[in-house]
């Protein structure tokens, strides 16, 4: 059998082919051997500047995806450590999204009875399964306890960014990651 290989001007393969099975073969290939064709026919393979197959070297992503990715990478961890619970009163409060709707209500519960003069107390279930007795203005400190860790978060998650896009080398934007807890 023999084997043509057709080369783009860079050395990188555009075209293989096998005589017996192609019938018909454009003039500007190159007769290359089985073996070279098995290398080039991969797309792994370039042909170097000495006529020889030289495996080509994956290209990584760019600066910019990697910008991309670190930043995508900083949101989710900023998400996740908004929903993991936030500090109050000495204790965590759950803060996924079910755990907020119920701090929602309770706060407006609070609020209600604070407006209408009411006595109000009311045992919150924390993450560690502990009970936390809270008057109507601890209750209503529980949002803004969770507004105040929310925009502390997005305030260091903004701050990375800021790191990320001033890198100039991958090295840099891999050095970015969130402050030890």
């Amino acid at each position: 059998m023999k084997y043509y290989v057709l080369f783009n001007q860079d050395g990188t393969v555009q075209q293989c082919y096998i005589a017996e099975i192609n019938p018909v073969i454009p003039d500007d290939v190159e007769s290359v051997s089985k073996e070279e064709f098995d290398k080039y026919c991969t797309r792994q393979y370039q042909k170097s500047a000495d006529g020889n197959p030289e495996k080509i070297t994956p290209v990584g992503p760019t600066l910019a995806q990697q910008k991309d990715s670190k930043w995508d990478e900083i949101k989710a961890e900023r998400d996740r450590r908004e929903q993991a619970g936030v500090p109050y009163l000495g204790k965590v409060l759950d803060s996924d999204e079910k755990s907020v709707t119920r701090i929602s209500i309770a706060v407006q519960a609070a609020q209600i009875a604070i407006s209408a003069g009411m006595e109000f107390t009311l045992d919150w279930t924390c993450q560690d399964n502990s009970v936390l007795t809270m008057i109507a203005a601890q209750t209503v400190g529980m949002s803004v306890a969770l507004a105040q860790y929310s925009d502390s978060l997005h305030q260091t998650a903004r701050r990375l960014r800021e790191q990320i896009e001033a890198a100039a080398t991958a090295e840099e934007v891999q050095a970015v990651t969130w402050p030890a807890t």
